[in-house]
């Protein structure tokens, strides 16, 4: 089965939550991964990919993962281009 979940969330202040909160679940070795490559998750359109193993997400871990993941895709604003969507990410936590 295949469930699929959107959300919208609007505002600088939502969405600097909603990163403060994943990068606290992910490992530190998870976030020098996203940090040695972080433009390669994100596309020219905005969006930032991530995968998260699905064993993991069940035992409240957020953990990436490339095999049968959970597939996320972050929308940013048109107004943030891949260097701005990195720079969001190192200030709140999600890269070093």
């Amino acid at each position: 089965m295949i469930t699929t979940i959107s959300a919208t969330v609007r505002g600088k202040e939502l969405s600097q939550t909603g990163i403060r909160l994943l990068s606290r679940r992910l490992s530190e070795s998870d976030r020098e991964f996203l940090s040695g490559d972080m433009s390669g998750f994100v596309d020219e359109e905005g969006n930032l990919y991530l995968r998260f193993d699905k064993q993991e997400a069940f035992l409240g871990i957020a953990r990436l993962y490339q095999g049968d993941p959970i597939r996320v895709k972050l929308k940013f604003a048109a107004a943030y281009d891949t260097k701005g969507i990195i720079e969001f990410c190192r200030e709140n936590g999600l890269i070093s």
